[in-house]
């Protein structure tokens, strides 16, 4: 962000008594446009894009993704939003060898050498 005097922050629009404004800055061949609250003085969240609009639109647009909670959330923390940094639910892991199988030999290497147990083949003794 840029001091006020060379780019001053605009106001952009009013949510729950928050007034957002906004300021674009350029860096490199990237315009990033920044969003902050006008009293606090805190970032909100920010758009990238290769012309000064674009970024504004990425930032509005991030901007209705987070919505009024997470506004209120960047306000309190002092710390961006970025709605693409959602976590993604953990899955658990399916081994597979480049032919698609199952692989147990790349499953019994990852785990620390401990091998792993095919009910398949233990013997019954009669």
């Amino acid at each position: 962000m840029k001091l006020d005097i060379f780019n001053p922050w605009r106001d952009l629009t009013t949510w729950s008594g928050i007034t957002i404004q906004w300021q674009t800055a350029n860096k490199g061949n990237v315009f990033i446009t920044y969003l902050r609250d006008k009293d606090s003085k805190k970032p909100i969240t920010l758009g990238n894009g290769r012309t000064k609009e674009d970024s504004q639109e990425a930032a509005k647009v991030n901007l209705k993704k987070i919505g009024p909670d997470g506004v209120k959330q960047a306000i309190e923390s002092g710390q961006m939003v970025h709605p693409s940094r959602v976590e993604a639910p953990k899955k658990e892991i399916d081994w597979r060898d480049g032919s698609n199988h199952r692989y147990k030999a790349q499953r019994d290497i990852v785990d620390g050498g401990r091998p792993q147990k095919d009910e398949r083949l233990q013997l019954v003794p009669k």
